[in-house]
C-alpha cells in the first residue's frame, strides 16, 4: 500500500482545519497529474480517464474544540470544491488524538509526543488499535485503520 504524508515542517507546524480549503486549492492538489508529480510513488495510470483509481485521501486532524467540532470538516462538505471530493475521507479526533488515546486506555501521552506514540504503539498490532477505537464517538480513526487493513493482502476479504 503506497502511503504518502503531507505536513508542514515535518509535523512541527500545525495545519488548522480552517486552513484545509486553501491547502486543497493548491496546484498539486488540483488534479491527478499534478498530484502524481508531487507524489510519483503513488499508483498512476497516465492513459486512463481516472489516472489514480485507488487514491484515497485521509486528512487526519484534531478538532481542537470538544464542544463545537468543525462539522464542515467532519462531514466532508468543506471539500465540496475539490476535484478529489469523493475520495477525501476526513479523520477527526475530539478534541485531539492525545485525549482520545488516553481515554481509550492505550497509554499516556507525554510532552515528547513522537516518542510517546512510538512507545505506546510499538506493542500494538493495527487490529488491536482498530478494536480499541472502533466504537468511540470522539474519533473515526478506526475508519482509516480499517481501510489500511482491508488493503493488506492477508486481510483482503475479511470483515472487521
Amino acid at each position: 500500500m503506497g502511503i504518502e504524508t503531507y505536513s508542514k515542517k515535518r509535523g512541527e507546524e500545525a495545519i488548522r482545519i480552517e486552513n484545509l480549503p486553501h491547502l486543497f486549492s493548491l496546484k498539486w492538489l488540483s488534479n491527478e497529474i499534478d498530484l502524481h508529480k508531487k507524489y510519483p510513488n503513488l499508483e498512476y495510470f497516465p492513459n486512463q480517464q481516472i489516472r489514480m483509481p485507488e487514491l484515497m485521501i485521509f486528512p487526519i486532524m484534531d478538532t481542537e474544540n470538544g464542544r463545537d467540532p468543525n462539522k464542515a470538516y467532519m462531514t466532508g462538505s468543506m471539500f465540496d470544491q475539490s476535484p478529489f471530493r469523493k475520495r477525501i475521507h476526513p479523520i477527526y479526533s475530539i478534541p485531539n488524538l492525545d485525549v482520545v488515546i488516553e481515554k481509550a486506555g492505550l497509554g499516556q501521552v507525554s510532552k515528547d509526543k513522537p516518542s510517546s506514540y512510538s512507545n505506546m504503539l510499538d506493542d500494538l498490532e493495527v487490529k488491536d488499535l482498530y478494536d480499541a477505537l472502533k466504537d468511540r464517538q470522539d474519533t473515526n480513526l478506526s475508519d482509516f485503520l480499517k481501510y489500511c487493513m482491508k488493503t493488506r493482502p492477508g486481510c483482503q476479504g475479511k470483515v472487521f
